[in-house]
């Protein structure tokens, strides 16, 4: 990896394989890329670009375009997004068999979890609550689940600025704990979370080892949302009520629950029936489609294939809603350039696992 695309402060190696969440390489077809033109065609396809000026320069897209983008994501060359150049590495190495002697597992989690707190403001804890006040969960989480946990977290939370993250506290902290199988009480009840955000006393998240890859990232994401939304709930409840009035005023209902989280709901102007019990809820589905690259495509897909024109606008206007706000709390390094370049991920991840999330 170039070096000077690498993250300001982050460990030669944390950086996370493309293709294949087992780190591995795609082989035959699945290793073929794309083109600029099949890039250019499919972003035209997906609405994300409305003239016919070329979007990428050969250079930028084999370089990746978020290192050519890497500027403007960092305001000072210092990558914070991850760019499509990888080469083996620190974190890489926690997927490799234990059998390998040149290197200390507890060597590379100090490591990464220094990363994450002087970076991110993010202490880094495993298990439950000792005293079982907020978090709770299986008292011993597996090594192999915390080592996949602990890159995917790593590679999920690279996407923001430090500072968004940072900000998102008045303490300048967000501690989380990964947890396997993780729970919280409602008064005598106890209740099973794929991730958990808590506002009081102090915020901080909690994520589930025992998930899939694809599951941890999106509920990384999930969670992150509604801590940077935290206090704004009544706002962005009565904003969001209002974007689905041309088809009904009571868009949000407890009666999907039950479901699981990425069931559908039965209606175009949501992601998942999850999204549809609350408008906290809904926020957080969106913010976690748009920051996961294939969840963005399909995010796009869902967009334009809503066959109610009222309901292809409640999508459109949630989506933008989302990259306004994080544009907003990301001093504007997330912007245009840094959407393109998920968006382009998020095609080159699909292109590799066969259309497969």
């Amino acid at each position: 990896m170039n070096e000077q695309y690498r993250p300001r402060g982050m460990p030669k190696g944390i950086e996370f394989p493309l293709g294949r969440e087992d780190g591995k390489k795609p082989v035959g077809r699945d290793a073929e890329d794309l083109t600029v033109d099949d890039i250019e065609r499919q972003l035209r396809e997906l609405g994300m670009v409305r003239n016919s000026k070329s979007i990428l320069s050969r250079r930028g897209f084999l370089l990746g375009a978020t290192a050519v983008n890497a500027a403007a994501l960092t305001g000072g060359g210092a990558l914070m997004y991850k760019s499509f150049q990888y080469e083996d590495s620190l974190i890489a190495k926690l997927l490799r068999d234990a059998e390998d002697e040149e290197y200390s597992f507890d060597e590379l989690v100090v490591e990464a979890k220094r990363y994450l707190k002087e970076n991110y403001g993010m202490p880094l804890a495993v298990g439950p609550d000792k005293d079982n006040e907020q978090i709770l969960g299986d008292k011993a989480t597996p090594l192999e689940a915390y080592r996949i946990s602990l890159r995917t977290l790593l590679g999920e939370v690279s996407r923001y600025p430090p500072e968004m993250i940072r900000n998102a506290t008045s303490r300048k902290v967000l501690p989380i704990r990964i947890v396997q199988n993780p729970a919280y009480k409602i008064g005598s009840e106890t209740k099973r979370a794929a991730g958990l955000a808590f506002p009081w006393p102090i915020r901080r998240l909690a994520l589930d080892s025992s998930r899939s890859v694809m599951f941890q990232q999106g509920t990384i994401h999930h969670e992150i949302a509604h801590v940077l939304t935290f206090g704004k709930y009544n706002e962005w409840k009565q904003r969001w009520i209002a974007l689905h009035q041309p088809l009904t005023n009571e868009p949000y209902s407890k009666t999907h629950e039950q479901q699981r989280p990425h069931d559908d709901s039965g209606q175009e102007y949501f992601l998942t029936a999850y999204a549809s019990t609350d408008p906290f809820e809904d926020i957080a589905v969106c913010a976690e489609h748009i920051m996961v690259p294939i969840l963005h495509i399909k995010f796009l897909q869902k967009i334009k294939n809503a066959k109610n024109p009222a309901a292809k606008r409640i999508l459109q206007a949630k989506y933008n809603d989302i990259k306004d706000l994080y544009r907003e709390l990301s001093g504007g390094k997330m912007n245009d350039d840094y959407w393109r370049a998920i968006v382009i991920e998020g095609l080159q991840k699909l292109k590799a696992t066969g259309g497969r999330p």
